[in-house]
């Protein structure tokens, strides 16, 4: 089960990259972190926790399993009862400017009940955090 948002961004690839990968400055960015904790130090790799503060949502603690600075794909994540939910996110390149793809894949015991719980509030916040890259990305 996976629920998906992509949007068109005319900044180059590097710049929407560097806004998705620098984790700990996304509660200034979107309004779909309110606060971040950073239980690994370093770089960002895989193996790298952070504790989030999500609208709506308890604390969860979110790891990283994913991180390909080539091809530009940063996952991570999270349990949520008996689920998973796993965030992908994807920068790709276009003719002008690039594609910001969110995916949100729920997996495990009971994903389905999950996935039909949640997917019209995790449209919302998929469309609201591209939203919000996208307009940190076109500002600079």
């Amino acid at each position: 089960m996976s629920i998906s948002h992509s949007i068109k961004i005319n900044a180059p690839v590097p710049r929407v990259w560097e806004i998705t990968t620098n984790i700990d400055n996304l509660p200034n960015i979107t309004p779909t972190i309110e606060k971040l904790e950073r239980l690994v130090p370093g770089e960002l790799e895989p193996g790298d926790q952070f504790k989030l503060w999500q609208p709506d949502l308890l604390a969860a603690v979110w790891t990283v399993t994913q991180v390909d600075h080539k091809k530009r794909v940063f996952a991570w994540k999270r349990k949520l009862g008996l689920s998973t939910l796993t965030a992908t996110h994807r920068v790709k390149r276009e003719k002008k400017g690039c594609r910001n793809e969110l995916t949100l894949e729920v997996s495990g015991l009971g994903a389905s009940l999950v996935e039909r719980a949640m997917r019209k509030r995790a449209l919302v916040s998929l469309e609201a955090e591209n939203l919000a890259i996208k307009t940190a990305a076109e500002r600079k």
